[in-house]
């Protein structure tokens, strides 16, 4: 009976290592999924203005050229002409050397 209950004493120690072992091996794990997900959301911030950036330019270009295009109707329109499809490229043409 005695043995059994050392037995036991020493099944519970080994049991209680483990226990601690697998609690410090889950805490390692939750802080490298923490930094994980700090770098991710690092650079997902990083793409994301990058892509703010070339989504701005890329509206400025095209209200640009909705100004030379209204530029260019306004004056056929004022002398009585008919804007020809060469006359809108023309116009994007020069909203695009710009």
């Amino acid at each position: 009976m005695e043995q059994k209950l050392k037995h036991l004493e020493k099944r519970t120690g080994q049991l209680e290592q483990k226990e601690k072992a697998v609690y410090a091996k889950l805490q390692a794990l939750q802080s490298e999924i923490d930094l994980i997900m700090k770098k991710d959301k690092q650079d997902h911030s990083h793409v994301n203005s990058e892509k703010v950036n070339y989504l701005t330019e890329i509206n400025e270009e095209m209200f640009r050229q909705n100004a030379r295009l209204r530029y260019l109707i306004e004056n056929c329109i004022a002398g009585n002409e008919v804007p020809t499809q060469k006359k809108y490229y023309e116009a994007l043409l020069e909203a695009s050397d710009r």
